[in-house]
């Protein structure tokens, strides 16, 4: 009997690795599902790297493709077409090779009576878990339409945002790069050059040109080692970012910077409410919904936050006062969110809140970059008259004492 191993995410959202024992694969993962376990990976043991698509670790589908494969979802059910039929449509028309391979597979999954969203629970690494939870909701609720139209809302502000956010921050984040590889290059290349013409003449060196040589020097002689010691060096602080108490302190300490500090801890509260809202508008219910907001948080001290008010609802508190306990939600927060709980318009509530969020995040990172531009422009220009005085000084000189000699 063959062995699976799989990976899954309880209901209070602790995640375990184990193994099983199936006749099948179709046999072990309907003995999970009825466990109510949400599968993250699932493979047969004797699998390996040959048998495997080695690229499917690393590549993600385009947010964009997957707004574009919602949207059309969304008009197919509108029409009244049966889901099968929508996913039939969808995987003939979608050219992703990822998402292409997954509407296969739920074809398979659906003709052998599944639901959606059982089906949409076996492929992790391509839906994600809001868009799996909101599909079983629908489900549930017979409105599957509001459900995708739902998701459809959500990805459509989250690019639109990450794009606002990517325009703020292009130029000050082009213009740091550049000015590091340009004293890269110049000071690996195009210095040692210059340094072995004074060598010649044996001219006495200003000081700016000493500095120069002495940097260059550096450079040329250990550049292998420098290059290899940033790569031990990304990769170790990758390797321990993947520990979760230093993650957790990571993204403590990432909204306590100054700058860009505030900007983070802006840009949580614009996730948070937003996907908070649009869930318990789908019909998503709280602790349901505040789970999926942690989960897809992507910062271990939000979801530590979370936890806390995940927790004080299950004891029966209201959510406006679980927010007042943790430090991530400024005071008027929690007193709007008790209006909207008081007058039973939370979700348009938490929906005005993330829209506010959002400009503010706008107006921000755009002070931001204003304020970052003229900085990376003096450090440039610095940097030039810098680089002026260590090569065109000692030329003059140089020149100079030319001159002098067939005077």
């Amino acid at each position: 009997m063959p062995e699976y191993l799989y990976t899954a995410r309880l209901a209070n959202g602790k995640i375990f690795q184990d193994a099983i024992s199936a006749q099948n694969r179709q046999d072990a993962l309907q003995y999970l599902l009825g466990k109510n376990y949400t599968i993250v990976d699932f493979r047969e043991q004797n699998d390996n790297v040959l048998t495997q698509d080695i690229f499917a670790k690393w590549t993600k589908i385009n947010d964009k493709t997957m707004l574009s494969f919602v949207k059309r979802f969304t008009f197919l059910i509108h029409s009244g077409i049966p889901v099968y039929k929508c996913v039939s449509i969808l995987s003939e028309q979608v050219k992703d090779n990822k998402l292409k391979t997954s509407l296969n597979a739920i074809l398979e999954q659906l003709n052998n009576g599944e639901s959606l969203s059982e089906a949409l629970q076996k492929h992790p690494k391509t839906f994600s878990t809001m868009f799996i939870n909101m599909v079983k909701v629908g489900e549930q609720s017979g409105k599957i339409e509001q459900a995708l139209s739902g998701m459809r809302n959500f990805m459509e502000k989250e690019i639109e945002f990450k794009a606002k956010l990517k325009s703020a921050m292009t130029y000050p984040t082009f213009m740091f790069f550049t000015s590091i590889a340009v004293m890269i290059v110049m000071f690996s290349f195009v210095f040692p050059r210059f340094i072995d013409i004074f060598d010649q003449i044996g001219m006495e060196t200003p000081a700016a040109t000493q500095i120069m040589i002495n940097v260059s020097d550096f450079f040329s002689e250990n550049f292998s080692k420098i290059v290899l010691a940033a790569a031990f060096a990304f990769f170790g602080i990758k390797a321990a970012l993947s520990r979760p108490e230093v993650r957790l302190q990571y993204d403590r300490f990432k909204s306590k910077m100054p700058i860009m500090g505030p900007l983070i801890e802006k840009l949580m509260l614009v996730r948070v409410t937003r996907t908070l809202a649009i869930l318990l508008k789908t019909g998503v219910p709280l602790i349901e919904a505040l789970t999926i907001t942690r989960d897809i948080a992507d910062n271990k001290s939000v979801s530590a936050q979370m936890d806390y008010v995940i927790q004080g609802i299950k004891e029966g508190e209201k959510l406006s006062d679980a927010l007042r306990r943790t430090d991530m939600f400024p005071p008027f927060i929690a007193d709007t969110i008790t209006i909207g709980e008081k007058g039973g318009i939370l979700p348009s509530v938490l929906g005005d809140l993330a829209n506010q969020f959002d400009v503010e995040v706008s107006e921000k990172a755009e002070r931001i970059s204003a304020m970052v531009e003229p900085i990376m422009i003096i450090f440039l220009g610095l940097m030039m008259v810098f680089i002026a005085m260590a090569v065109i000084v000692p030329m003059f000189n140089m020149a100079g004492s030319i001159n002098h000699g067939s005077m």
